[in-house]
């Protein structure tokens, strides 16, 4: 229960998101920093009050800080390299919308307009 709660509390990154617009972030690395940041602190946030709940004290939250930041570490570290990729980081619908222009565009490069007279 504890660590189904807190991830489903993880979602506190899309306050983040938010704020600032999915390109900022994606366009931003203290952004995606922050976004990161936010997701891990909410996680840990939400396992401290389940903890709380079944008899946990103050220490239980420092303890979830500190024991998981390998997680922020690497969440960081993988967000940096995959804002590289091409739709990795980009709302699918609008991913699908620009291949699309992308490919409409490219074939009417290469169709000469002459053809169709």
């Amino acid at each position: 229960l504890i660590y189904c709660i807190g991830n489903v509390m993880a979602l506190s990154g899309l306050i983040v998101i938010k704020i600032f617009g999915k390109e900022a972030i994606r366009g931003s690395i203290p952004k995606l920093f922050v976004f990161g940041t936010v997701s891990y602190i909410g996680m840990a946030l939400g396992r401290w009050l389940v903890s709380l709940f079944f008899g946990g004290d103050l220490m239980a939250l420092v303890v979830y800080l500190t024991t998981d930041i390998m997680t922020l570490v690497f969440t960081v570290v993988i967000l940096i390299l995959l804002r590289k990729s091409d739709g990795m980081l980009e709302d699918q619908k609008a991913y699908l919308l620009r291949l699309d222009r992308e490919k409409k565009e490219k074939a009417e490069s290469v169709m000469p307009e002459d053809d169709f007279q």
